[in-house]
């Protein structure tokens, strides 16, 4: 519900603001057509950056049940090689920083521009989309490992 309403608030104000950079006046003077564009571009990063968003975040579920699935395998005590016991750890430590990197994002992450000029705006979405593609590298890659893992135990 939380993810849904942040998507919500996202696009909602992604449309507020594009709204008003193409009605807003420069001293009775309408934008001009490059102004427009910048605020088009804004507008196409931030849904850029939110769809990157949105196609990692269902892999959330995915990290907590493989997880779930590496700490009951571990519970059981059937592994007693010691680096193996290491391995399965380091995975498991792998999964939940993904989850946290993905987590930490979305609380950092700006959906309101106050005081930003385009050029700060644009700037910022760029820096995001970067951010967020790099968290969901992170999540793939311990997926990855945990499903190997999981697959040859």
């Amino acid at each position: 519900m939380k993810h849904n309403y942040f998507v919500n608030y996202v696009l909602f104000s992604s449309l507020l603001y594009l709204m008003s950079c193409i009605s807003q006046k420069t001293e009775n003077e309408h934008r001009t057509a490059t102004d427009r564009q910048t605020c088009i571009a804004i507008m196409n990063l931030q849904q850029e950056v939110m769809s990157m968003h949105d196609s990692i975040m269902p892999s959330i579920s995915t990290i907590l049940h493989l997880k779930r699935e590496l700490k009951i395998r571990l519970q059981e005590g059937n592994i007693v090689d010691e680096k193996q016991i290491r391995e399965i750890h380091k995975v498991v430590k792998a999964l939940e920083d993904a989850d946290q990197a993905m987590m930490r994002w979305m609380q950092n992450h700006k959906t309101t521009y106050d005081g930003m000029k385009e050029d700060e705006i644009q700037s910022y979405l760029k820096k995001e989309k970067q951010q967020i593609n790099k968290v969901g590298e992170k999540i793939v890659e311990s997926m990855k490992k945990a499903k190997v893992m999981l697959a040859s135990n």
